[in-house]
């Protein structure tokens, strides 16, 4: 299958068939600046500094800082003074990085609903908007926090929409806490057992509610998108109609 005629990444195809051992040299830049700080959790916007390059064994941190792997694998010496070629070439990448993101940097990367390559969707606390589940540990512990999921639908018409605590490969019930589990690396505790009782679904404009029985597994709301930007929010509740936090994996599918 041919390269899209605009790519923004490199084949590997070379590599993992054995025709060539190495990469073009090259840079890479990571930035984690979506990242909610405690007691600043509204300043999250991503920022030029807040990002790392990496270049063989250099690592330019904050824009300022230097570290050579080679010598200092845990990078706890600031070489950027003996380095100033180094550190220019490093700085140079991170600006033309910058300069080709910094107009759309806020904008969220919207996952696509509904389209014919990836119908059913499946939604994961992950793509929550500056809110982050990322952790087995997180999920396990129940974190009380509720996201948002920023979408773009496809194709306008009906959708199903189910709402999980677990992802279906688990099949437990929305109240149930996982059992310990070992793995390969480690060791993963029971889970913590929630009150759910009802889940709330807000999407399009439209809002929806169910009351759940004690033993059941997810919610399922169906609900009409118009094409276009939308925004999802779900949140699962106790008897009382308290918020707990929010459905962690939701599947969704155009009928």
């Amino acid at each position: 299958m041919p390269s899209p005629p605009k790519t923004d990444g490199l084949s590997l195809a070379t590599l993992l068939r054995g025709q060539s051992t190495s990469l073009p040299d090259r840079m890479l830049v990571i930035n984690y600046s979506r990242m909610p700080v405690p007691g600043r959790e509204v300043d999250v916007v991503p920022h030029k500094e807040n990002a790392a390059v990496l270049w063989n064994r250099w690592r330019l941190l904050e824009n300022r800082r230097l570290y050579d792997l080679a010598t200092d694998p845990l990078q706890e010496r600031d070489v950027a003074a003996d380095h100033p070629d180094v550190l220019r070439r490093m700085q140079s990448h991170l600006q033309a990085w910058w300069d080709g993101v910094e107009d759309r940097v806020n904008e969220p990367q919207r996952m696509i609903l509904g389209d014919d390559a990836e119908n059913p969707l499946m939604l994961t606390a992950c793509e929550w908007w500056d809110v982050f589940i990322d952790q087995q540990a997180q999920v396990r512990n129940g974190e009380q926090k509720i996201g948002v999921w920023h979408l773009a639908v496809a194709k306008a018409g009906e959708y199903e929409i189910e709402l999980r605590r677990w992802p279906r490969e688990a099949d437990l019930p929305l109240r149930a806490a996982a059992p310990a589990a070992t793995l390969a690396d480690g060791q993963l505790p029971e889970g913590v057992s929630l009150p759910i009782a009802s889940a709330r679904l807000t999407i399009g404009g439209q809002e929806r509610l169910a009351e759940l029985a004690p033993d059941a597994r997810f919610a399922t709301f169906r609900v009409h998108l118009d094409a276009g930007p939308a925004r999802l929010e779900t949140a699962f509740r106790d008897a009382s109609g308290m918020p707990l936090l929010g459905a962690y994996y939701a599947y969704v599918r155009r009928l």
